[in-house]
């Protein structure tokens, strides 16, 4: 039985959804609407539509071999001109953007970060509405104050979803699928790295255009 918290990908076209959570192994056996599954000896290939949602997920490991996700750039992708910077700006905030998480029964340690082994790991596919009011204004915001804060023509920013992801679970916690409950959650994130050609980058260089922000569930 796939256990969604929503009902779907039909309600990810709905604004007021902000997020979902779903278990790899219900997305594989049951997948949402745009995404073909075809398995194979030794690996799973996942198909979709490239224009009509964001994938940011790098190939990994299950059980049952590598699952790789086609036509998707990985949790860290580059453009290095303005159009394309615009077209990737207008998909992340109008579009659901997929992302790979784990989580496990461990509890971080007292430094306050959790460390997992694949052996105590379980994968999520965490599916953000990229077209969610609180969603696009905060994206928006953070690429803006971005831009304004490199000195250089090129730069990196991750773009975390650590924070939303807990806030989403604490507040669903009575009604959430077992599933879900109880767990100690990895990083959420992926990374936009803006690449131009221009000469004497130094800030770039020497590491000092690297930038991040969070996004923050409120209900």
């Amino acid at each position: 039985m796939t256990e969604h918290f929503t009902s779907g990908p039909a309600a990810m076209a709905d604004r007021r959804i902000f997020m979902e959570v779903i278990k790899v192994e219900d997305f594989l056996r049951n997948p949402p609407q745009g995404f073909v599954v075809n398995r194979h000896s030794g690996h799973t290939l996942v198909k979709f539509d490239p224009n009509s949602c964001c994938v940011f997920i790098d190939e990994f490991n299950m059980d049952n071999g590598k699952i790789i996700f086609q036509f998707s750039p990985g949790r860290k992708f580059v453009v290095d001109n303005l159009g394309d910077y615009t077209k990737m700006r207008k998909k992340i905030t109008s579009q659901r953007i997929y992302l790979l998480a784990s989580a496990s029964d461990k509890l971080p340690s007292w430094g306050g970060e959790l460390t997992q082994t694949p052996e105590e790991s379980e994968y999520f596919i965490v599916v953000l509405n990229g077209s969610h009011p609180l969603v696009r204004w905060q994206i928006e915001q953070g690429l803006d104050q971005t831009i304004s804060s490199v000195a250089g023509e090129s730069y990196s920013v991750e773009i975390d979803l650590s924070q939303a992801l807990h806030g989403w679970v604490e507040r669903r916690k009575n009604v959430l699928p077992s599933v879900l409950k109880g767990k100690s959650w990895g990083i959420c994130s992926f990374t936009l790295k803006y690449h131009s050609d221009a000469l004497f980058d130094f800030p770039f260089w020497f590491g000092l255009s690297k930038r991040n922000f969070k996004i923050n569930y409120r209900h």
